[in-house]
């Protein structure tokens, strides 16, 4: 099977049970995950031999290479992975810091485990680095996902049955990469805050208490309509995807087409797991650790105690972004900081926002500022009423057709790789994003523009070039 370039293997068409749809997810789980970027979990093993401690020797050897393979595809764009060194048994080895082993069966020849790794992080960052390759070990905070189904004509969020929703489940207690999602638990207050037609249409206060209570700063809304294009047995998966956060609104839409015979709910599984995998590559192409790029600035932090310096300290300290800060100058109101940073502007001021810090050049003078209510009441924002509602739940005649747009908005329908992109200009403004749609299956190249980030209009790389590739100079004092 194949969806926009990505060829899938044949479904194997066993039902998946709705029963689970509750149960698949833990919000709480997902929110407060604290994880080790080089720690790598889930390695299944499964080993036969002359003798058992054979079979397990093998089941390691092979595990840990599983092990750092999942690693580089956690840290690496995978547009890169033709640069990945294929290294030997002893050297992944070398790499290894140690691992723990889980449901252990063994028997005269056979050796079965769930095996977890834990990697020397600074030798795997010296590898890459040794061989040229770009990584990043920024994880995003977490994004709540509100996935609406529409099917004949209904639309449902909370409601069973709703297969678009266990599979964002599955896939958000599955993933282990640097974008983490939370799916809500959709329970009786869930129900109360938002509905389906509410998430649709992007309701500024149902959205708003929904980033409240799970504590997100970001909102994605994942519209899936499936149908059967024409009358026929294929089925037609259309998505709309609409993330709210305090850099405004995004949209993509995109259509996948399945074969005849294909079991929705695993179809449905098969398109949430595609789409998150280009939107964890476009996270890590925005974030990469570019070391031949490095500069220094100095910062001004307010503060409103020292306590609040010791907060700076300890974020800027488990930033990857970061090199090495030195202290200048404190008071109970205010630091000086020089801090020293590898990449580009862009990307470290995404990264550190990830950390609760917030970079900002003002008046001729960079701001390091402490965000101390960790979430953004404003995160849902007004984007001017620029929006595509929906997509035809109907699906008839396998077009999507956008429902109340906004009547100062120049809609240009653009086809693609079996995606639609949609471009929205407003009157008296420059041409804003919807940037372009997840290629599903496309090599992916990190000159492709994020698809609901846009990046700082001031964001200066290392490397010379403005956003907009301006030579540009810096002043002794940092600034642009």
């Amino acid at each position: 099977m194949c969806f926009g370039g990505i060829k899938f293997s044949p479904f194997a068409y066993t039902a998946v049970s709705l029963l689970l749809t509750f149960c698949v997810a833990s919000a709480s789980s997902a929110a407060s995950r604290s994880q080790d970027i080089f720690m790598v979990s889930g390695v299944l093993v499964d080993q036969t031999a002359r003798t058992a401690a054979a079979a397990r020797a093998e089941a390691i050897r092979l595990g840990q290479r599983d092990a750092l393979n999942s690693l580089f595809e956690r840290i690496v764009l995978r547009a890169d992975d033709e640069l990945l060194p294929v290294l030997p048994d002893g050297e992944i080895t070398a790499l290894v810091q140690g691992f723990e082993v889980e449901d252990e069966k063994i028997s005269s020849r056979r050796y079965l485990a769930n095996l977890t790794f834990k990697f020397k992080s600074n030798d795997v960052r010296s590898l890459l680095k040794r061989e040229g390759i770009p990584f990043t070990e920024t994880v995003a905070k977490p994004i709540l996902v509100l996935p609406v189904f529409a099917f004949g004509g209904t639309r449902v969020l909370w409601d069973d049955p709703n297969p678009w929703r266990q599979a964002w489940a599955i896939r958000a207690r599955m993933d282990t990469g640097l974008l983490p999602f939370i799916v809500p638990f959709g329970d009786l207050e869930d129900l109360a805050n938002i509905n389906a037609d509410q998430a649709i249409e992007g309701d500024e206060a149902s959205l708003g208490r929904m980033a409240q209570r799970y504590r997100a700063e970001e909102v994605l809304v994942v519209h899936a309509a499936v149908g059967f294009e024409g009358g026929s047995e294929t089925p037609t998966v259309q998505v709309v995807l609409r993330r709210f956060g305090a850099l405004g609104e995004r949209v993509i839409v995109e259509q996948f087409d399945g074969q005849r015979g294909d079991q929705i709910a695993e179809l449905l599984q098969a398109v949430a797991n595609a789409i998150t995998i280009d939107l964890e590559e476009e996270w890590k192409a925005l974030t990469l650790l570019d070391f031949s790029t490095q500069f220094r600035l100095e910062a001004r932090v307010p503060l409103t105690g020292l306590e609040d310096w010791l907060v700076v300290r300890r974020l800027l300290n488990e930033s990857a972004v970061v090199q090495k800060s030195q202290l200048q100058a404190l008071t109970l109101s205010e630091a000086r900081v020089v801090v020293d940073f590898v990449g580009n502007t862009q990307s470290v001021i995404v990264a550190l926002a990830q950390r609760d810090l917030d970079l900002m050049y003002n008046e001729n003078l960079w701001t390091l500022s402490l965000r101390k209510n960790k979430v953004i009441e404003s995160a849902i924002s007004n984007t001017g009423g620029d929006r595509i509602e929906s997509v035809d739940d109907s699906l008839m005649g396998g077009e999507i057709e956008g429902e109340e747009l906004d009547p100062r908005a120049i809609i240009d329908p653009l086809a693609h790789s079996g995606a639609i992109e949609w471009q929205l200009e407003e009157e008296g403004e420059d041409e804003y994003g919807l940037h372009p749609s997840i290629r599903s299956g496309d090599n992916y190249s990190s000159d492709s523009p994020a698809i609901f980030m846009p990046l700082p209009s001031a964001g200066i790389d290392g490397g010379g070039r403005a956003a907009g590739g301006n030579e540009y100079e810096l002043r002794e004092d940092g600034s642009p």
